[in-house]
């Protein structure tokens, strides 16, 4: 799939691309791509779906469901994109910024940078089973599923903080030189690429 230039904000989950605006409302677009070796992308908002306060980031946890950090409202919306409806509104910690899905434990963690804490959720029943503790002001994530790791940007700490999917425990800190302010896996050379403010 081609996301073009849609939203930094942005997630694919089968034909429909979902994109986070400012406002408090998630587009579901449908994408067509052409023939062409240009690759034209066409988008049309097909439906809105009204989320919690100041969505900003999504995980793809099946082709009906997606979950949504809303961060000023300090909850995760679990929404169904076939009803469009939210189904379910989970409680997580301060600010929550970012979000990954762990498709081998069907668990998704959310960083909440307001309270430097990760909140992990089953997707079985929607319900919070840990909160882990990281460092100072998380803002990003990153879930390797060949090593069975999250890694956690912080960047108020100048660190990562590498937690272990099975027991949910920080296992792992490793300082930077500066503020990290994206992270991200490859699954190819099986590395973690972390963005600082010095460089990567």
């Amino acid at each position: 799939y081609i996301a073009a230039s849609a939203s930094a904000n942005a997630s694919v989950s089968g034909n429909e691309l979902i994109i986070l605006p400012e406002s408090w409302l998630v587009p579901v677009l449908d994408e067509t791509i052409s023939n062409e070796a240009d690759a034209n992308v066409s988008l049309e908002i097909v439906e809105e779906i009204p989320v919690g306060g100041n969505p900003n980031a999504v995980a793809v946890v099946s082709a009906d469901i997606i979950f949504v950090a809303d961060s000023t409202s300090g909850t995760v919306s679990v929404v169904n994109i076939t009803s469009g409806e939210v189904v379910d509104n989970i409680v997580v910690g301060l600010n929550p910024v970012a979000i990954a899905y762990d498709y081998n434990n069907q668990e998704v963690y959310v960083v909440d940078e307001g309270s430097n804490e990760v909140t992990v959720i089953s997707t079985q029943n929607n319900s919070v089973i840990a909160t882990i503790e990281v460092g100072i002001a998380p803002d990003a994530i990153a879930y390797d599923p060949q090593n069975g790791e999250i890694y956690v940007a912080n960047s108020g700490s100048n660190s990562v903080s590498v937690i272990d999917q099975t027991s949910n425990t920080v296992e792992a800190t490793i300082e930077l030189e500066s503020s990290p302010t994206a992270i991200a896996y490859d699954p190819v050379n099986n590395e973690i690429y972390v963005a600082e403010d010095s460089g990567i």
